[in-house]
């Protein structure tokens, strides 16, 4: 047993229609759409993929009654007889490349999308994410009523570089077939035909254990949808509901960019400076900070420091040198490398000495990094620094889970260039 990838039909925008920039067609993966952002995408054009992944409001999709996503469908299929979209005729993988700048630097990661074999055996398809029950409901009911897989997991192979350089070799020749969008950097996606680079990248990925770097919940319905489809009673295993679309991405450190996601807590139970300092004296020191000392926060790499804004000023929270998370956390359980995590001593350690409630409707998550100015008229907003690589890797070999949205694989790939039909 091991990772079984697939060429597959992709169903696609009409190049012949929309020509081969889809910079307003394509959009970014809906969990990170604010409210806002989504007018803005349904304002550039009528048929941007935003219409199909984010029918509702981001703020709504936890609202079952607000769910009606037999409407998606019927959009799917009013675009397809209108030209809009079309299936491929014959199978291929979808290679996918991003030329982005992160702190003035230019990068490029390579990646390819296909279609994966869901695993019978653990071990293959490594989360290092916990999951909450409100995303994954929603995102259930739009499998359910479009039979469709319309967003790409983002997963990540081990690499020695062999397969880097195989998708590398065959996304930066020139091509007919290439489509872009030039938002956020430059995202190129071409369809590759040719069977036997497939069979080749096929075998290079077969004995690979696959980590999830975005896009948990959108793995764990897809196994819940092949087990709905199991009850239905007309379960067929080699059925496409056996399979899930994913991005895969070599990992390779010149591949990655990780970044942190800030938590912002609606109910703040601290009223003022005296109650934050004395809450957490027994391990975390509080200094004063600026604007400036609170967006830096996301430059450094190691050490337990975070940034709040509240309404009642902005600071900067230390653990003590004294203290060892590790040895604080001891009854919890898991390994030592788990509980010294930056996360987990957050969530575990800090959380609970301010009397925050570490639950899925009082806090939400800042996919953005942290704005200068940023004012908090009530709850609290904590700035993190990001996690390496390397602690991602190691916690999610020994199956442990840390915190949701810990990590941000950045930058996100385009929802929208292809999409995977069930039927």
């Amino acid at each position: 047993m091991g990772i079984e990838i697939k060429a597959f039909k992709g169903t696609r925008y009409n190049i012949e229609k929309f020509g081969r920039d889809w910079t307003d067609l394509v959009c970014p993966p809906y969990d990170v759409i604010r409210d806002s952002e989504r007018e803005g995408l349904l304002s550039t054009s009528p048929y941007n993929f935003v219409n199909l992944i984010l029918s509702i409001p981001l703020s709504s999709i936890n609202n079952a009654e607000a769910r009606q996503y037999g409407s998606v469908r019927k959009q799917i299929e009013q675009w397809k007889q209108e030209g809009v979209l079309l299936k491929d005729d014959k199978e291929g993988i979808y290679a996918y490349k991003q030329d982005y700048e992160y702190n003035g630097e230019k990068k490029t990661r390579y990646g390819f999308i296909a279609i994966l074999r869901l695993p019978d055996e653990d071990g293959w398809v490594l989360p290092h994410e916990n999951t909450h029950d409100g995303p994954k409901d929603d995102r259930f009911d739009l499998i359910k009523n479009t039979m469709s897989i319309l967003e790409p997991v983002f997963f990540l192979l081990p690499d020695d570089g062999a397969i880097f350089k195989h998708i590398k070799e065959v996304v930066d020749k020139d091509a007919d077939d290439i489509v872009i969008a030039r938002n956020d950097g430059m995202h190129y996606c071409r369809k590759i035909e040719d069977g036997i680079w497939i069979d080749e990248l096929k075998k290079m990925a077969f004995s690979k254990r696959a980590l999830i770097a975005d896009g948990h919940h959108r793995y764990a319905v897809a196994r819940r949808f092949c087990e709905y489809m199991k009850e239905q009673g007309s379960y067929d295993p080699d059925g496409p509901y056996n399979y899930i679309m994913v991005y895969f991405a070599p990992m390779l450190e010149e591949n990655l960019t990780i970044l942190p996601i800030n938590r912002k807590v609606l109910n703040f139970p601290i009223k003022d400076e005296d109650e934050l300092l004395s809450k957490v004296e027994k391990w975390f020191d509080v200094f004063s900070a600026t604007d400036e000392e609170l967006a830096d926060i996301v430059n450094q790499t190691t050490g337990y420091e975070w940034g709040i804004v509240c309404p009642f000023g902005m600071y900067k929270i230390r653990l003590k040198d004294s203290i060892d998370p590790a040895q604080v956390l001891k009854d919890m359980g898991g390994s030592t490398e788990y509980r010294k995590l930056y996360v987990v001593v957050l969530h575990k350690m800090l959380f609970p000495l301010l009397g925050i409630e570490d639950s899925e409707e009082n806090l939400s998550y800042e996919k953005h990094l942290y704005e200068k100015g940023s004012k908090v008229e009530q709850g609290a907003l904590f700035v993190l620094r990001p996690i390496s690589f390397r602690q991602v890797y190691d916690v999610s070999l020994k199956g442990e889970l840390m915190p949701q949205k810990s990590t941000f694989f950045y930058p996100k790939i385009k929802s929208g260039f292809v999409f995977f039909e069930l039927e």
